[in-house]
């Protein structure tokens, strides 16, 4: 196992997604060959963020890197006392494009993980980006379907690899804590519990919600949707609510701790992903709905083709239209048995495919 410097705006407390990824497969390297540069960007509070760090095993350096001439110095310095074999960047920002540039000067090879919010970064217009991606080593993206989209962008396809999808899971098995909330408890008793997580962002389009509903009136007394997360959206999805409506079917749980979201998941019995506006279509929730034996409900295309077996782990939807989106979970509420059926397949497949341990060699062995 190479010694490595990981350089990432994206390693930091906030759960899940991105930052749950680095961290997960940056715990799997031996803690005396890795050290991480995390720029002090995190939305976090700084308290939150050191015992984060304290429960590290390994140094994680977090400077800001508005002040490029002290950030380089700093990358130069951790390379000459920790003697790295190799950088590993994570996304394509102002810290790593520094950190390539120090590495360089260094002759010590880099690779960089790219995501979804890469996209619009990688173009002929931003020199500077390309450059850090046409000198690396290997470029690794989240899915076969992230691969393609960056390969139109003129990546070398030769030192690109999609990685597998994997999930740094956040909860101890067995049972968790229901949620503390008397009146959900009450609004969810021998209804069907459809699960949606958050952030609450505009590019998610979540107001497809009330649409969907619409098409389902005939069974609105069968199930309840709940809504976790918080975000820019909240205020503005809960006056849809009131002005739709639909205020007995739907509850907005707010920003939950892992330990409260885990239970949340746990009580639920369908997992409904409206599928996003961005180009990949990839969600990580989905995964961890998988791993709690949740069906999966989306659209199809994307990244989430690649997360989601149609008819198998979940359903996927055609195409984003309230209509197709309804007929799924119709499907979920009058067919128990295949909610069932499916709920097992989902959490089988999702424990094995799903496992940090291969993405974590798939990165490992090529650095």
């Amino acid at each position: 196992m190479k010694r490595i410097l990981f350089i990432s705006d994206y390693f930091r407390p906030e759960p899940g997604g991105v930052e749950g990824l680095n961290s997960g497969l940056a715990r799997l390297w031996d803690p005396d060959r890795i050290e991480v540069i995390a720029p002090d960007v995190s939305i976090s509070t700084r308290d939150h963020r050191m015992q984060f760090d304290s429960r590290l095993s390994f140094p994680i350096h977090r400077i800001s890197s508005n002040k490029t001439r002290e950030f380089h110095q700093f990358v130069a310095h951790r390379i000459r006392a920790f003697q790295p074999e190799a950088m590993l960047l994570g996304a394509i920002t102002g810290s790593t494009r520094i950190g390539a540039a120090v590495a360089q000067e260094y002759n010590l090879p880099w690779s960089t993980i790219l995501y979804s919010a890469d996209l619009p970064s990688v173009s002929l217009l931003k020199a500077g980006n390309r450059k850090v991606l046409n000198r690396a080593r290997y470029v690794f993206t989240l899915s076969r379907y992230l691969l393609d989209q960056f390969a139109r962008k003129g990546v070398d396809t030769e030192k690109m690899i999609s990685l597998p999808p994997a999930l740094d899971f956040r909860w101890e098995e067995g049972k968790l804590p229901r949620p503390a909330n008397p009146k959900l408890l009450e609004r969810i008793k021998k209804k069907t519990v459809i699960l949606t997580v958050g952030p609450l962002v505009r590019s998610r389009g979540l107001e497809i919600l009330f649409p969907v509903l619409d098409h389902l009136e005939d069974l609105k007394d069968r199930f309840h949707w709940i809504i976790a997360g918080s975000g820019p959206e909240y205020s503005y999805l809960n006056e849809l609510m009131r002005i739709h409506k639909r205020d007995e079917q739907i509850s907005f749980a707010g920003f939950l701790s892992d330990a409260e979201l885990g239970g949340l998941f746990q009580q639920s019995d369908v997992f409904f992903d409206p599928g996003r506006l961005e180009p990949d279509n990839y969600s990580f929730t989905a995964m961890e709905a998988g791993r709690f034996g949740l069906p999966v409900i989306s659209v199809g295309g994307g990244g989430m083709s690649e997360l989601v077996v149609d008819e198998v782990t979940g359903l996927l939807a055609a195409d984003r239209t309230p209509d197709d989106l309804a007929r799924c979970i119709r499907r979920m509420i009058q067919e128990p048995a295949l909610r069932k059926k499916i709920s097992t397949e989902s959490e089988r497949r999702s424990e094995d495919e799903f496992d940090i341990q291969r993405a974590f060699r798939a990165l490992s062995m090529r650095l």
